[in-house]
């Protein structure tokens, strides 16, 4: 049975949701607040999988999920680098995505193993604010990218409905724009690793390649 660790702060309110999906798929759920782990960095290394829920992390004070990404920067780089170059699986729901990419665990190395950098690397993507300027709040229709099949989070997905097929998510937020340069954007859909996009003519946000 995989262990899964369940990342939560002052402000996120998702954790018990994100703890239930994991046990129903099976995992063996921790939920352990950000200041434990800063004391005791060695704690990621007994888990299989870790995951970053959604919700308000500190309120979302200067923007989305910056406060807990800069936590994570300054103090737990290393012991966040050790876990994804022994491979282990990590997820970021809603605010908890926000706070990957901020923090450069996103869009991840592109290299083999051992290419995870060092120090923790400038942000290539983030989400900015929604085009129209509100915060948005509806179910949206997506679709299932190339490469849905090489990701440990969609390959059964695709096992049901295949390439391109398309579902309804529900989304909530107020700064779900997802933009970076051109040249990565467009290296993120050519090597696969877009594997969620939403449908086509129904972008909610603006975010750049749907």
């Amino acid at each position: 049975m995989a262990r899964c660790l369940v990342i939560r702060t002052a402000g996120t309110n998702c954790e018990a949701e994100m703890q239930r999906a994991f046990e129903l798929a099976g995992a063996r759920v921790e939920v352990v607040h950000v200041d434990r782990l800063i004391r005791e960095p060695g704690m990621l290394d007994g888990f299989e999988l870790i995951g970053f829920p959604g919700g308000f992390s500190y309120g979302d004070d200067i923007a989305a999920g910056r406060v807990l990404a800069v936590r994570l920067r300054e103090r737990l780089w290393g012991a966040l680098r050790s876990a994804a170059e022994r491979g282990a699986c990590m997820i970021g729901v809603c605010n908890g995505f926000q706070v990957m990419t901020q923090v450069g665990l996103l869009p991840g190395p592109t290299g083999a193993v051992g290419s995870v950098p060092t120090k923790a690397p400038t942000p290539t993507v983030a989400l900015a604010e929604n085009a129209g300027g509100r915060f948005v709040d509806r179910w949206v229709r997506m679709e299932l990218g190339a490469g849905a099949e090489r990701c440990v989070w969609t390959r059964g997905l695709v096992e049901h409905g295949g390439d391109g097929a398309l579902m309804m998510l529900p989304i909530a937020h107020g700064e779900g724009r997802f933009v970076g340069s051109e040249e990565v954007v467009a290296g993120l859909v050519s090597s696969g690793r877009a594997v969620l996009r939403y449908a086509e003519g129904d972008d909610p946000n603006g975010s750049m390649a749907r």
